[in-house]
C-alpha cells in the first residue's frame, strides 16, 4: 500500500527521524474524515481518493511503539475528575445541609451559657 504523506512544518522533521529510526514504519492514528480543502487539492492534481478516506496523525514512536502518552484525555482521567468533582459537590451540599442545625446547637449552648444559675 502507498501513501501519499503531507506533513505540517512543525512535524516534518520528526516524522523523518521516525521514518528514518523505524525502518520506514511510521505510527499514525486514524482520525476524522480528510478535510474539504484537501478534497480539492486532490481533485485539482486528479489523484485519485476514496470516498471514505481518513485523516492520519502522526505519533512519535520508537520501534513501532508510541515514545509518549496520548495527549488526549482519557476516560480514567474523566472518571477520576468527576469522582473527585462529585465528592467536592456532596460535601458543599452537606456542609449545608447541616448548617442549620449546628447554628441552632450552638444558638442553645449560647442560651444555657448566658441564663442566670438557678
Amino acid at each position: 500500500m502507498h501513501l501519499l504523506l503531507s506533513v505540517e512544518n512543525a512535524r516534518a522533521r520528526a516524522v523523518q527521524e521516525a521514518l528514518r529510526s523505524n525502518e520506514g514504519v511510521l505510527l499514525v492514528r486514524v482520525q476524522g474524515g480528510a478535510p474539504a480543502p484537501a478534497i480539492d487539492v486532490f481533485a485539482r492534481m486528479k489523484a485519485p481518493m476514496a470516498d471514505d478516506a481518513r485523516t492520519l496523525a502522526f505519533v512519535p514512536s520508537e520501534g513501532g511503539h508510541p515514545s509518549a502518552p496520548p495527549s488526549e484525555l482519557d476516560w480514567l482521567t474523566i472518571s477520576v475528575w468527576g469522582w473527585i468533582g462529585t465528592a467536592c459537590v456532596l460535601l458543599v451540599c452537606g456542609f449545608y445541609a447541616f448548617m442549620p442545625q449546628l447554628e441552632r446547637r450552638a444558638a442553645r449552648q449560647r442560651a444555657r451559657r448566658s441564663a442566670p444559675p438557678r
